[in-house]
């Protein structure tokens, strides 16, 4: 911005626009990423308090893990990104341990006014979920399949993140066979790690 206007001395100053034009061009890129950040803080709600990185443990079927999650949004917050990596420790019952990776992408559908997490896991099976319920406190976000991939029929799955303080959630996997009631499959706490 150099526009020359008069001073109170009548002298013409490009200097004192530069400073204001430069201070603008400082301050827009920020004004702009606030209100970027505000807009994705309103579309993702409780969500947002996900983003980062957590580790944590991890057991029930297949036995004890060391887990990784992160949730990061992407496409210019279209989206948010959630990764997970899970290590289960060697046992007598499975030696060799095993690990467990899943991507997943959560969006939300405008025209249903509902969250999907679409997750891709390293077994091969792929899971559409919808967030049915965030709980009467507001903090218990509840994901049940809509769609299952991999799997036979009627084969379904519950997904239950529990948040339980700044820095900690609690996470429940569980799964239903056709016809039949929902069993824990597995469970784990994290602790945010950023």
């Amino acid at each position: 911005m150099l526009t020359r206007f008069k001073t109170r001395s009548g002298a013409a100053s490009t200097r004192v626009a530069l400073v204001i034009g430069g201070a603008l061009c400082v301050l827009a890129p920020i004004v702009s990423a606030q209100q970027d950040d505000n807009a994705t803080n309103d579309r993702w709600g409780v969500l947002t308090y996900f983003v980062g990185k957590w580790v944590g443990e991890g057991s029930g079927l297949g036995g004890a893990s060391s887990v990784t999650h992160r949730f990061e949004t992407v496409m210019d917050g279209q989206f948010i990104r959630w990764t997970t990596t899970s290590v289960t420790k060697p046992e007598e019952a499975n030696p060799e341990g095993e690990t467990h990776e899943d991507i997943g992408f959560i969006s939300f559908d405008e025209l249903r006014t509902r969250y999907v997490l679409r997750q891709f896991l390293s077994e091969g099976y792929v899971n559409t979920y919808e967030l049915v319920s965030t709980g009467d406190d507001g903090r218990t976000l509840t994901f049940e399949t809509v769609d299952v991939e991999g799997l036979p029929d009627g084969w379904r799955a519950r997904m239950t993140l529990a948040i339980k303080g700044e820095t900690t959630f609690v996470w429940h996997l569980e799964l239903g066979p056709p016809e039949q009631d929902y069993f824990e499959c597995r469970t784990g706490q994290m602790e945010r790690d950023n």
